[in-house]
């Protein structure tokens, strides 16, 4: 007996079953794939309805990170380090910043935070996060940090990207985000990034961080191919850019807004800036400069320059590491470099060095 012919119904259930269950095996062999070949990303932060995002909280794992097996441990608050003392037995100093002062792609126990730590005998609380901006940190100060009462608050700020991520402008991440309006700073609606679906996948499938990861490195070279220039370094452009403007402008009511959350709850607060790699390396910059015809004319200082005005208007005690990361020297290569990316090793030193000398003279004496 024959089969009754498909109906044009039939047709299209057996069409849409017959891909469905082909998307299906494509993406188990591409989820088996990607583990086997270890390209997994792998995703230790989860959203946060005020902050955006911070690290996912009680972690202990070892991270793969530059070749290198690193140890991450994360408190109940969700920040890299350990518990909050309570009660407190000595100073507490809260740091906040983005990865450099997190520590990304190094060990903990040799971060700069942790050194100070060591160095001085104080409580080191560590706020920095990967892909913080000023904004975010302000947050943090606000929400997290003040309640801990601490006796010195460090701000970083990193050249390389922190001006460009104030501004909504500038960049697409998924932020909180402010703006000046009428003179004043204005904080804007916040929605957490992704969708619950998307996070849920990202805590589980290797595949799908993995392509997140490829697609979002794409974009970028993309956008820099575009422009004749990584957008990143147009912070160094002296040319005129709306755009730009609106960064700086974003970045002084931020760090005013810092200052007078600081200045309210009687704590000091130490402005450290971290200069980029190619501020620091003379042939990485170099590179910058040929790689980048669009942007030129370009000052390689001129991140720290204006970030002194600023600090000068709003009365910041601002400490510069270029000189010192500069006098260093080896920022890349050799035996004993500052970077890797980030601060490694050295540069951790080096850095935990001046911070030291600089949060030892706001120590309240006791």
């Amino acid at each position: 007996m024959s089969a009754a012919p498909l109906t044009p119904a039939r047709r299209v259930v057996l069409a849409v079953t017959t891909v469905g269950i082909s998307l299906g095996m494509l993406c188990l062999v591409g989820e088996v794939a990607v583990r086997i070949l270890g390209l997994g990303v792998e995703v230790y932060d989860t959203t946060d309805p005020v902050l955006g995002h911070r690290f996912k909280r009680n972690l202990d794992v070892h991270v793969q990170e530059m070749g290198r097996s690193i140890h991450y441990r994360t408190n109940s608050l969700g920040f890299r380090g350990p518990e909050v003392e309570e009660p407190r037995t000595r100073p507490r100093v809260l740091m906040l910043g983005d990865s450099f002062t997190a520590g990304q792609d190094w060990h903990e126990a040799d971060t700069f935070p942790r050194l100070v730590e060591k160095s001085l005998g104080v409580e080191v609380v560590n706020l920095g996060v990967p892909a913080y901006d000023t904004g975010t940190e302000l947050l943090a100060l606000e929400h997290v940090g003040l309640p801990l009462q601490p006796d010195v608050v460090v701000l970083v700020i990193f050249t390389g990207n922190d001006i460009r991520e104030n501004s909504r402008m500038l960049s697409p991440l998924p932020r909180p985000t402010f703006s000046v309006e009428n003179g004043e700073l204005k904080a804007h609606p916040f929605t957490p990034r992704g969708t619950r679906a998307g996070q849920w996948l990202l805590g589980r499938s290797a595949l799908y961080a993995w392509q997140k990861h490829v697609v979002r490195r794409a974009f970028f070279r993309a956008r820099a191919a575009a422009v004749g220039g990584d957008p990143m370094h147009a912070v160094f452009s002296t040319r005129a850019d709306p755009g730009w403007d609106e960064a700086w402008a974003v970045t002084e009511a931020l760090l005013a807004r810092i200052a007078e959350r600081t200045r309210a709850a009687g704590v000091p607060l130490l402005m450290l800036v971290i200069p980029d790699v190619n501020q620091v390396d003379d042939v990485a910059w170099e590179t910058v400069v040929k790689a980048s015809p669009n942007l030129a004319p370009m000052d390689r200082e001129l991140p720290q320059r204006r970030l002194q005005e600023i600090a000068q208007r709003r009365g910041l005690r601002m400490v510069d590491l270029l000189p010192v990361l500069r006098a260093a020297g080896g920022a890349l290569g050799g035996v004993d470099p500052l970077y890797d990316g980030h601060l490694v090793h050295r540069g951790h030193r080096v850095t935990s060095e001046i911070v030291e000398r600089e949060v030892k003279a706001l120590l309240p004496v006791r």
